[in-house]
């Protein structure tokens, strides 16, 4: 207990950094609290994004106008350290090849976002993404936003672009003032709760501990769920149960709606990402039908009571005796095999032409 105190003391201390302009020293005191090894590369150091994807990484990628855009929402990054082999205290860990991807080190930074409140998740997730793609190796990024902090981390996979992986996020924290019960999560987060066997096993470890709920719907290792998230109040490893709002959940049968007490998406709001879901319209009534808004028999077609008949000769309606010219109506086709290539190529050449066939 008294270790734990100690490490909430040390990272209080380094959230406090976060409220002055120095991120970098912030981050660093951050994952020193948490036991990291630290090995400063000061290479970086609050730089901006464009400054430090096109020069300090000296990467070779090509960027989309979307990732540009996303990249405009860095206030500073640096690059706090990198745990690899040639750390000393990493001396045993081994290196490992995963989907024909050598592990062999974990670069960990520190961004600073400037940015709306409801865009700062999905931007913290496809900033993770950007990272990962520049540096090419695992990334553990601490994000800081307004006076709130957040976790993220991701890993490469040959062959598969980084818009296509997946971002493990924590909640966000906030540090002023510093709340006990978010000083207690980021407390357990400690370097030495982590499997060293080999660099894969230890950010698949640090990932799942950060990352929230229903990002980790997979069992991992021998626990089903996320013991260190804000919505747990006890956990009991020796039962293998966790107990929220007083109620015991075996961790094989966890359902994550039971656990947020309501859907994550509506918990989460905003904030909520999730890489690998389409997003839904959320509603009351999962019987909801679009139709229902409406008064069937109003707004019935007089079509649909067979009242009203098409006229085959140049798109004329006939309505309870009475003729209707419906002028944008055609029935021939437009033939563009004849169209010159000019004006295919053309948006606004082919508008005129279409507009000329209307004239016609």
């Amino acid at each position: 207990m008294d270790a734990l105190v100690g490490v909430m003391i040390d990272v209080e201390k380094a959230l406090n950094m976060c409220m002055e302009k120095d991120l970098y020293s912030a981050g660093l005191d951050f994952f020193s609290a948490l036991g990291y090894p630290v090995e400063p590369l000061e290479i970086a150091i609050n730089e901006s994004m464009s400054r430090f994807v096109y020069y300090i990484s000296k990467n070779h990628c090509i960027f989309g106008s979307d990732e540009t855009k996303i990249m405009h929402s860095v206030a500073s990054i640096s690059w706090l350290f990198t745990l690899s082999n040639n750390v000393k205290e990493l001396s045993h860990v081994q290196n490992v090849i995963i989907e024909n991807k050598l592990i062999s080190s974990i670069s960990c930074l520190c961004v600073e976002l400037d940015c709306a409140l409801n865009d700062r998740s999905i931007l913290a997730s496809n900033l993770t993404k950007i990272i990962c793609k520049v540096l090419d190796s695992p990334v553990v990024v601490l994000f800081k936003h307004a006076d709130q902090v957040l976790m993220a981390s991701m890993f490469m996979i040959n062959g598969v672009e980084a818009k296509d992986l997946k971002t493990f996020l924590s909640d966000w924290y906030p540090f002023n003032p510093v709340q006990e019960d978010a000083l207690m999560t980021l407390a357990s987060w400690t370097f030495d709760n982590y499997c060293d066997a080999n660099f894969y096993m230890l950010y698949m470890d640090l990932a799942y501990t950060i990352a929230r709920p229903y990002l980790f719907n997979e069992d991992y290792g021998f626990l089903n769920f996320n013991p260190n998230s804000s919505a747990v109040s006890t956990y009991f490893e020796n039962d293998e149960v966790i107990v929220i709002n007083g109620i015991r959940y075996f961790c094989p049968v966890i359902i994550y709606e039971k656990i947020y007490e309501i859907d994550p998406r509506e918990f989460y709001g905003s904030d909520y990402v999730n890489d690998k879901e389409t997003i839904e319209v959320l509603t009351d009534d999962p019987e909801w039908m679009f139709d229902d808004l409406f008064d069937q028999e109003e707004f019935e077609p007089d079509s649909m009571n067979g009242e009203d008949d098409l006229d085959n000769d140049g798109g004329r309606f006939e309505n309870n005796g009475e003729l209707l010219i419906n002028e944008g109506f055609s029935q021939e086709a437009i033939d563009y095999s004849s169209l010159d290539d000019e004006i295919l190529n053309d948006p606004i050449k082919m508008l005129e032409y279409i507009n000329g066939l209307k004239i016609r």
